[in-house]
């Protein structure tokens, strides 16, 4: 169910009041006041009436414009004072009223406040984690990272060391090659010599013949 709440009474309206009703030939009165306003409390009227009769407007109405205060007979007075008091305790219930208004409003005003510090430190929290967590996966690539530039460094210079071989292997193959032309080339030369000597010694058997 929806609270509403009475707006609350100013000075201003007070004075206004307090004017029409000394307008009217009349001395205003915290009850006169009540009865014209409609709303406000007893202590809230008789502050703003007290400053009224104070102030320039008040003493700009001539004492003969205020009429003389009149001698109530008892009963009236008891009667009088009977309304005076129920008219106080509507005020003062009306008063706790908006009060209790107020006090729950700006009790869930606190309460929502607290709501939102609550979720508010809950998500620093939860960011705090994640950026701890983002912070300790950068730091595991890191390490994989310069793991993974040790072995390739480590396969460049085996890479190094095995071209070495194999530009080495390669001069050794050129000059085995190269060793074996030789010794085919010596061979063929051996070979026209032996020949050479072959037919000479034939001559010579056919002449000692």
């Amino acid at each position: 169910m929806t609270k509403t709440t009475t707006r609350r009474l100013t000075q201003a309206e007070v004075h206004s009041a307090c004017q029409a009703i000394s307008q009217q030939g009349e001395r205003p009165s915290s009850i006169l006041l009540l009865k014209q306003l409609g709303r406000g409390s007893l202590s809230t009227i008789t502050k703003h009436m007290n400053s009224w009769f104070v102030s320039d407007e008040a003493k700009a109405i001539t004492a003969s414009e205020q009429p003389k205060a009149v001698i109530l007979p008892e009963r009236v007075s008891e009667v009088g004072d009977s309304c005076i008091k129920t008219l106080w305790q509507t005020a003062l219930q009306q008063a706790e009223q908006e009060l209790s208004v107020e006090r729950d409003a700006l009790q869930a005003a606190a309460d929502q406040h607290q709501q939102a510090i609550t979720e508010a430190i809950v998500f620093t929290e939860s960011q705090d984690e994640s950026l701890s967590l983002l912070k300790q996966q950068l730091l595991d690539k890191d390490a994989e990272l310069s793991q993974l530039k040790k072995e390739r460094n480590s396969l460049d210079l085996n890479v190094s060391k095995l071209q070495s071989l194999l530009d080495h292997s390669v001069k050794e193959q050129a000059d085995l090659k190269a060793d074996l032309k030789e010794a085919r080339l010596k061979e063929i030369e051996a070979v026209k010599i032996a020949s050479e000597l072959k037919g000479q010694i034939t001559v010579l058997n056919r002449g000692l013949s």
